[in-house]
């Protein structure tokens, strides 16, 4: 791949096209004034393609989104969807009930009635199995029912019961802490590396 792009520098540079002077945000550090060939993705990541002292360079872009999913803050609301899964479920996916609920967040097969009723959406019970689809169903729900997304009315129109929101807003506290904690580990380790 690389040696591809220096061939298309190559044949950029005899051809007489010039480039754009810029600023490359590279991982850590910015490097000023490299002119910039050209950006592109490969293999899911965002690299740039720019000349520099030694010739052609491919630096990995501090502008992927790899560099911000770990370090990615979560916002309050977030926060409690996972307060939620994990009284729920512990993250586990395939678990089911007694009254027949399940996946992630133990939704039952009347919670997903009502979501397709006042969302217009034709989910199946089995859809609560597939996280992705559960988030979906969670949000459609909340939309309607608690479009401020205000934490005790999520709670609430989830499960009425008074020691269920006790117990989950422990775990959206254990859960705040450990995200405090997680940032802290990551912090210093989001330097990205040349690739």
């Amino acid at each position: 791949m690389k040696r591809i792009l220096f061939i298309l520098a190559i044949a950029l540079m005899v051809g007489g096209c010039s480039y754009p002077e810029g600023t490359i945000p590279t991982a850590g550090r910015m490097i000023p004034n490299v002119p910039v060939i050209q950006t592109f993705e490969h293999d899911g990541h965002e690299y740039v393609l720019a000349w520099s002292a030694n010739g052609v360079s491919v630096v990995h872009s501090a502008s992927c989104p790899c560099h911000h999913q770990v370090t990615q803050t979560l916002s309050e609301w977030q926060l409690l969807q996972l307060a939620i899964v994990y009284t729920e479920s512990k993250f586990r996916p395939e678990v089911t009930g007694k009254n027949q609920d399940g996946g992630c967040y133990q939704m039952t097969p009347i919670y997903v009635r009502e979501v397709n009723r006042i969302a217009g959406t034709d989910y199946a019970h089995e859809d609560v199995y597939d996280p992705d689809k559960a988030i979906e169903i969670f949000g459609k729900m909340q939309d309607a029912k608690n479009p401020g997304h205000d934490i005790d009315t999520a709670i609430y129109f989830h499960n009425k019961s008074a020691s269920y929101k006790r117990i989950v807003l422990e775990n959206l506290e254990l859960i705040k802490r450990y995200e405090t904690f997680r940032a802290k580990l990551v912090e210093p380790n989001k330097k990205a590396s040349w690739r």
